[in-house]
């Protein structure tokens, strides 16, 4: 597939630049023929304005857009933003020049929304992923300059006038928000929020909640660091607890939060700030530190960051901003630290549960005393460590973007992967069926391959099974809740699109269950719901309870078929008078021993957010 990507930056640091960076090497890693436009941060001395270079970057070519008027921010020229003719005319000619079957914008930042017209009117489909708010505001991150948090462009504008310090009158910035909607919602397939906080600031400012499936980002370098220091890691606390930051040490990233809260702090601990900023901001944090608590390091090498994490036990993300995705909190999962999160932006949706804890945003006495529990509880620290799982795959992620790009051309212009066709048989104990893959995790059972379905991840590649089967297996896995929404996480990923997944569990309330104590996990067929991402943003449209887990661990699972049957006592009572047929509700509700075993097959729905297969009656 020809594939036209747009970002800020190349070989430039930033989440937003380094993660596009990685998918365009991921997808010419494919076998993709990938171009790169891009706003370039690099003066050309001598050169007029817009000046372009062309540059390989193994089997990437990328062009570089220079010497534009202002190199990063755009924020006192809304009019650009909106649509900048040089830049327009130079995204016409590569578009023309390469001939893309498909556009991804990873970024507008030195570009213009403009550049989307071109794309629509070559009838080109597209898709945008956003890594800060510069479609909402033109600062990017919703702050104000007193690090509170904006909702947006107010009525007048007035707000964007105080931070840009524009000539500008609050009127264009009102016209900037709502003719870059418009544009964006008109000539861009997809926008493909990364976590579902982002997703909820775009449909409060307009955008049409259907046009912002959400799609978590994968990390190639938290894998690495998995692989290198969290995965063979003991969980242990041996010493003073060591919190760390790690990042960018500017103020919407709250490290002032945590300088405050390390003020507080008493007992065997230490602090570290890794990371470089403006040296005011520094300076003022040193000076809030009389103790000298606080050890400053610094900014660090790309190849020191998994030595940096390994020599922690707890990363701190105190952010005060509408983090889109924190990438660090995977990085930071990935050398098993658990994590304390401010409860802001994305951050909620990247902590994974029950291994870390989240605080209220700008509040260093609810910090403090959060981690003064952990100071005073390392086994506690060492308990979160153990559960951390495996951080999500940026092959997968890949896939599912591969995913995307094909459905919006309409076809599969990629070569199709092959894959092993299996049927998964989970916990088969000595039911082996003929033409499935039978798993346990006892050795005489005999089974064609041993494996603790608790220890994740699972030894199977992803989208591997069209049907899984797990009977009389579920009610025995995941004593502890991590790791139950670690198995279902696993299932999700080696599930294929569409691929079936049937559970057999004794009813939680028949004796059947109870009597066995090796029974951890009541089942029933309401739970499935937690899994569906239809069930929970109905919930959440309607106002209902109820605990999003698909939304929070990427997992959708529709419930296709529901059967329960009925204990034989109430069988005979039932077949003695059909009629009774009408009472079984009741009777279900009021006695025990009703239902002996609970049927459920779900299908999986990949990608993630993405379109919905049907399901059969």
């Amino acid at each position: 597939m020809r594939i036209l990507m747009t970002m800020f930056g190349w070989a430039d640091s930033g989440g937003g630049t380094i993660l596009p960076r990685q998918i365009a090497h991921e997808l010419a890693a494919r076998g993709h023929d990938v171009f790169v436009l891009h706003a370039a941060t690099e003066p050309l001395p001598g050169e007029p304005a817009y000046a372009t270079r062309t540059h390989r970057d193994g089997a990437i070519t990328c062009l570089g857009i220079h010497n534009r008027p202002t190199p990063f921010l755009d924020d006192k020229a809304p009019a650009r933003e909106l649509h900048d003719p040089a830049v327009v005319r130079i995204v016409r000619e590569a578009i023309a020049t390469f001939g893309p079957e498909v556009v991804h914008y990873h970024n507008f930042l030195g570009l213009s929304a403009g550049i989307t017209e071109v794309a629509a009117a070559a009838r080109v489909p597209s898709l945008y992923t956003p890594y800060n708010f510069w479609a909402l505001c033109p600062t990017l991150y919703l702050t104000l300059p007193d690090l509170t948090v904006c909702g947006g462009v107010a009525p007048d504008g007035h707000t964007c006038v105080t931070c840009t310090k524009s000539a500008e009158g609050g009127a264009s910035y009102v016209a900037r928000r709502d003719r870059i909607r418009e544009t964006l919602v008109r000539d861009v397939g997809l926008c493909l929020p990364t976590s579902t906080s982002v997703r909820d600031v775009f449909v409060q400012n307009g955008y049409p909640a259907e046009w912002l499936p959400v799609l978590r980002l994968g990390n190639g370098r938290a894998e690495r660091i998995w692989n290198a220091v969290g995965r063979a890691r003991a969980p242990r606390v041996s010493g003073p607890l060591r919190i760390g930051f790690v990042g960018s040490v500017i103020p919407i990233k709250g490290v002032h939060v945590l300088v405050e809260a390390a003020r507080l702090l008493r007992g065997s601990f230490e602090v570290h700030v890794h990371g470089s900023g403006p040296p005011a901001y520094a300076e003022a944090m040193r000076r809030m530190d009389p103790r000298g608590v606080v050890q400053w390091h610094g900014a660090f090498a790309d190849d020191d960051h998994a030595r940096i994490l390994a020599g922690l036990d707890v990363g701190v993300v105190p952010s005060i901003c509408l983090d889109h995705s924190p990438l660090v909190v995977d990085e930071m999962q990935a050398a098993r630290l658990p994590v304390l999160g401010a409860r802001i932006g994305g951050i909620p949706d990247y902590v994974q549960p029950g291994c870390g804890e989240l605080f209220p945003a700008g509040d260093p006495r609810a910090l403090a005393a959060s981690l003064q529990r952990w100071i005073d509880a390392p086994a506690d620290v060492a308990e979160r460590a153990r559960r951390i799982q495996a951080p999500p795959s940026f092959g997968a992620y890949v896939n599912d973007l591969v995913a995307h790009y094909e459905r919006a051309t309409g076809r599969s212009t990629s070569a199709p992967r092959p894959r092993e066709r299996i049927r998964l048989n989970l916990g088969c104990g000595k039911d082996h069926l003929a033409g499935w893959v039978n798993v346990d995790t006892f050795a005489a059972a005999k089974p064609d391959r041993v494996v603790d379905l608790e220890s994740l991840p699972w030894p199977f590649p992803d989208d591997c099974a069209d049907e899984v089967l797990l009977k009389h297996v579920l009610e025995h896995l995941g004593r502890d809740t991590p790791t139950f929404l670690g198995i279902w996480k696993e299932l999700y990923r080696v599930c294929a699109p569409g691929a079936s997944v049937r559970v057999v569990v004794p009813h939680p309330r028949h004796r059947d269950f109870l009597q066995d104590p090796t029974h951890v996990r009541a089942v029933v067929p309401e739970m499935f719901l937690h899994f569906s991402l239809d069930a929970n943003r109905d919930w959440a449209a309607r106002g209902l309870p109820g605990t999003p887990l698909a939304e929070y661990l990427g997992v959708d699972f529709a419930i296709a078929s529901v059967s329960m049957r009925l204990d034989p006592h109430w069988q005979q009572w039932l077949q003695a008078d059909p009629a009774r047929q009408n009472e079984l509700d009741r009777v279900m509700r009021t006695h025990n021993d009703v239902v002996q075993e609970v049927d459920v097959v779900l299908r999986v729905q990949k990608p993630f957010g993405g379109a919905r297969r049907p399901i059969a009656p």
